[in-house]
């Protein structure tokens, strides 16, 4: 027979830390808004979502020296399955792939000038305001995601889907449930919102999430 007290245990610490990224990371994620300076964006794309970041100090100081859109007022970042984000066409067997193996993974990023409503006219969009030492924990955790060679440049493997994006590889292994929408909701609890990734499976979840700490833009 089962040791009821030992199943309830467990119970309860699983809740605990499912539910416990809910509350902010206090010195990262302050309650008053006028300690949390820099506005970035996430941004609903159908089945994914992307992070839109402003290229400010902070930002230029993590990016490898090779990043291209280091230039451009924001850059956009997704994060998926190597092989499917990088197919015009990728069908449903490689999807399947992605899902059940591990794969390698790839960071697609894009730099643009124009404002955000504008560059995602029709997309909706949320706005979060992070204290810089919360953007600063952020652009740290972006950077280590990335790939380098052995001189510490970011891997590029090709052009991206953008104008002008490209497409860096990846340290880390996609599979579900790890999934592109995940990540963006872990770049976001590393800047000590009150997110919990393990519910961001999906991008209306992050969407859902988001909303309630920063606010719903539908352009």
């Amino acid at each position: 027979m089962k040791n009821p007290a030992k199943i309830i245990l467990i119970y309860l610490t699983v809740i605990t830390v499912i539910t416990g990224c809910n509350r902010p990371v206090t010195d990262l994620f302050p309650d008053d808004p006028e300690l949390r300076p820099v506005r970035i964006y996430v941004v609903s794309h159908g089945w994914h979502v992307g992070i839109v970041l402003p290229s400010n100090e902070i930002f230029r100081e993590y990016m490898p020296q090779n990043y291209h859109g280091i230039d451009y007022r924001f850059n956009e970042f997704g994060w998926g399955d190597r092989q499917y984000y990088m197919t015009e066409n990728p069908g449903i067997w490689l999807a399947l792939k992605g899902a059940f193996w591990p794969t390698l993974s790839v960071i697609h990023a894009a730099g643009f000038d124009r404002d955000v409503d504008v560059e995602f006219r029709g997309a909706k969009t949320v706005e979060i305001m992070l204290s810089e030492k919360g953007f600063d924990a952020l652009c740290a955790r972006l950077a280590s995601d990335m790939a380098y060679d052995d001189e510490g440049l970011a891997v590029i493997l090709d052009s991206g889907w953008y104008a002008d994006s490209r497409f860096y590889a990846s340290e880390r292994r996609y599979f579900l449930p790890r999934t592109s929408n995940k990540w963006v909701a872990r770049l976001l609890r590393e800047a000590g919102a009150p997110i919990t990734p393990f519910y961001g499976l999906t991008s209306g979840n992050v969407i859902y999430q988001s909303r309630k700490f920063g606010e719903l833009k539908e352009n």
